[in-house]
């Protein structure tokens, strides 16, 4: 096992703690009240259990969002691991060609295939300056750009200045 050089956790920004509080609570709320509205109405048994699998299916969504969140991310001899409680997301170091702080996303993102808010946002984006990204954050400032020899790597890890001293170094030796 290589020794972990720089670990921070994920920190949540105001707005990603608030849109994850928000979307919980209506989701939540809609099991109660589609299963309460169904059992008033006298509906047929097959559709009754519909909308109550119907109810039960956007908790089941969050859950398994929630598994892909990025809890904290650490850099190894190795690579740069987004850690959440599902497997690491693995950066390899070799696949590194530089890093980059940025404060803030220039221009319109568009998330192609992620999450946007729930836990942070995570998974597939695209914009204009860095075209298709993948996407590890937690806040809507202070990304730390990891540009690979594919698609760049966008994080917010807990402290950027801090990621980038510990991980620079990694980078020149390689």
């Amino acid at each position: 096992m290589t020794p972990t050089i720089y670990s921070a956790p994920c920190k949540m920004d105001a707005a990603n703690r608030w849109t994850t509080i928000l979307v919980t609570l209506l989701l939540l709320a809609m099991v109660p009240t589609i299963v309460g509205t169904a059992a008033i109405f006298d509906i047929p048994r097959a559709a009754f259990w519909a909308l109550v699998g119907s109810a039960l299916l956007g908790p089941l969504v969050l859950a398994i969002c929630g598994l892909y969140a990025p809890r904290s991310i650490d850099v190894t001899a190795e690579a740069v691991l987004v850690r959440r409680i599902v497997p690491p997301a693995r950066i390899p170091l070799s696949e590194i060609r530089s890093v980059e702080r940025i404060g803030k996303m220039s221009g319109l993102t568009l998330r192609t295939c992620g999450v946007g808010g729930f836990m942070g946002n995570y998974g597939y984006f695209w914009n204009k300056s860095l075209g298709s990204f993948r996407l590890y954050a937690t806040r809507s400032s202070d990304f730390v750009v990891l540009h690979t020899g594919g698609k760049p790597v966008v994080v917010t890890p807990g402290e950027s200045e801090a990621f980038v001293r510990a991980l620079e170094p990694l980078l020149q030796r390689g």
